[in-house]
């Protein structure tokens, strides 16, 4: 009657070990694969944060070449204007982006993670 009681308890205990390593590695697995999407989320967010830099600069460097003569005719005030618009439809393009993509990174902690792949100090 003892020997069973102790095959019973085995059995339990057997159980419960193979269970909670079950659920530890399916809960690293889906941490870890969290973190990588959220890792991708930052990479997309500097991705538009870069290419919005560049197409700012871009029209700016324009319009300001466009400025730089000593006189502006009416063409060259048009094209200015036109390079400023697309300026600011640049800018509100990319906000919507950037803003939304920061601000799913501000939940998560990984900048540190982040910070030692890139081995920023």
């Amino acid at each position: 009657m003892n020997r069973e009681i102790y095959v019973i308890i085995v059995e339990v205990f057997s159980f419960l070990v193979v269970g909670l390593t079950v659920a530890f590695v399916i809960g690293w697995y889906l941490s870890r694969r969290a973190e990588i999407k959220r890792y991708r989320r930052i990479l997309l967010s500097k991705r538009d944060v870069e290419s919005s830099y560049n197409l700012i600069k871009k029209d700016i460097n324009s319009a300001l070449k466009n400025i730089s003569g000593d006189t502006l005719s009416e063409g060259r005030i048009n094209e200015i204007k036109h390079l400023l618009m697309r300026v600011d439809e640049n800018i509100e393009k990319m906000n919507k982006y950037v803003a939304q993509g920061i601000k799913i990174i501000g939940k998560y902690d990984i900048i540190k993670k982040i910070d030692k792949s890139l081995k920023i100090d």
